[in-house]
């Protein structure tokens, strides 16, 4: 029998084709791969948190559709922290859950995108023609047909994903059995894909991550517990404790409140200068503008400056008078400055304190560290400050009774 050598090759390159189509169908996404999804669009900041900027009430994963367009595109740590595409809860399920991360290119064309569609006033860099939109206040939704740049397959990393189109679907309602994808894109939503596929698994593919990697969340709350024991322990109680040993317990001999002030805040501000740095290693606030955690920021500086310039202009102190004279001018200066400045920066860390609590994401812990600042730190300073003044009054009582007693007048003696 003569075959035909046209008719072969037809064959097998249809016969190929078929392989590749059905090897396709029940394989992985890889690298390389178009896709079409659509979700919620989520700033990582808020992922991380654990609950909404704008609305610490709500978990974010829970109801992402009350974010507001201002968080996203207005605010600084979400604006520069990795926009990521949720993915809608499967039947049976409450949380959403990260499913894309979008490129650099990508997460500033949905900026522009999110800005244009936005409602003007309820988000500041959004289009100013849009003044009475009532439905582009929260929530932003986008379909997007996009290219798979890296599965990220060994962290907790969605993967990475270049968006080639995309369209606001914020207020888009699919008709029955169709989906964003299959309406504006004409083609199949990833998620309905790999739901056909017998060889791929949602959680393998989406949400990335090794079972062995740290939460997100966990890592910011690790992060938000070690600024604040640094700082809850300086400025909540070594330095106060130095400041009121300096005032009230100047009734032991020898200098025994200066030892004890130099000492005290010596190891409060290295406390303190180390929380400091750690804070301005991990965190970016000061662009947030109308949330506690920028006040906090703002107000840590200030009280930080005024805490390192202490040990600074101790340095350059003038003398002290010597027994009999009086105090110069420059001495009687510097006291006031040392002494306001000091008890300034102390006071001032009360409410800075109080603010970096209500910047903490869950309630619960928010709750706990006021209830650790305020019995701890602020009974133990009531504390310090009450057995100051019981030691003076011993203090005072034994020097009396170790005075000898003045001789009696001789009209006694008679």
């Amino acid at each position: 029998m003569i075959f035909d050598s046209k008719f072969v090759a037809r064959f097998l390159a249809t016969a190929f084709l078929l392989l590749a189509v059905i090897h396709y169908s029940n394989a992985d996404l890889q690298v390389g791969d178009t896709i079409c999804a659509e979700g919620y669009i989520m700033d990582f900041f808020c992922i991380n948190r654990g609950t909404l900027l704008d609305n610490p009430s709500v978990r974010t994963l829970e109801n992402p559709g009350v974010h507001s367009f201002h968080c996203l595109v207005d605010v600084n740590s979400c604006v520069t922290s990795p926009f990521e595409i949720l993915l809608d809860p499967m039947d049976g399920e409450t949380m959403y859950k990260r499913g894309w991360r979008l490129d650099e290119e990508s997460k500033q064309e949905a900026i522009a995108l999110a800005q244009s569609v936005g409602t003007f006033g309820f988000c500041s860099t959004c289009n100013p023609a849009n003044t009475n939109q009532d439905s582009h206040r929260e929530g932003f939704r986008m379909v997007v047909q996009a290219t798979i740049l890296d599965l990220n397959e060994n962290d907790a990393t969605p993967p990475l994903i270049r968006v080639d189109a995309m369209q606001d679907t914020t207020v888009f309602v699919a008709p029955e059995g169709e989906s964003a994808c299959s309406v504006l894109f004409g083609a199949q939503d990833v998620l309905e894909e790999i739901a056909e596929s017998d060889g791929s698994s949602l959680e393998s593919i989406v949400g990335g991550g090794s079972e062995n990697t740290v939460d997100p969340f966990q890592q910011l709350r690790r992060t938000h517990f070690i600024h604040a024991s640094l700082m809850i322990i300086s400025w909540g109680f070594l330095l106060p404790s130095g400041t009121l040993i300096a005032k009230f317990f100047k009734h032991r001999p020898d200098g025994l409140w200066y030892k004890l002030h130099r000492g005290i805040q010596m190891l409060g501000l290295s406390l303190a200068i180390a929380g400091w740095i750690y804070a301005l290693i991990n965190f970016n606030v000061f662009l947030d503008y109308g949330f506690n955690n920028r006040r906090h920021g703002i107000c840590g500086m200030v009280v930080m400056v005024l805490g390192i310039l202490q040990p600074l202009n101790a340095i350059i102190r003038p003398h002290a008078p010597k027994e009999g004279t009086t105090k110069s001018t420059k001495r009687f200066a510097w006291e006031i400055w040392h002494k306001a400045s000091g008890w300034i920066a102390v006071i001032l860390a009360v409410p800075t304190i109080v603010l970096g609590t209500l910047s903490l994401p869950l309630p619960e812990d928010q709750k706990n560290w006021q209830i650790g600042y305020g019995v701890g730190c602020i009974g133990g300073l009531l504390g310090l400050v009450a057995y100051m003044f019981y030691d003076k009054k011993s203090f005072q009582e034994e020097e009396k009774a170790a005075k000898p007693e003045s001789a009696e007048p001789e009209s006694a003696k008679a």
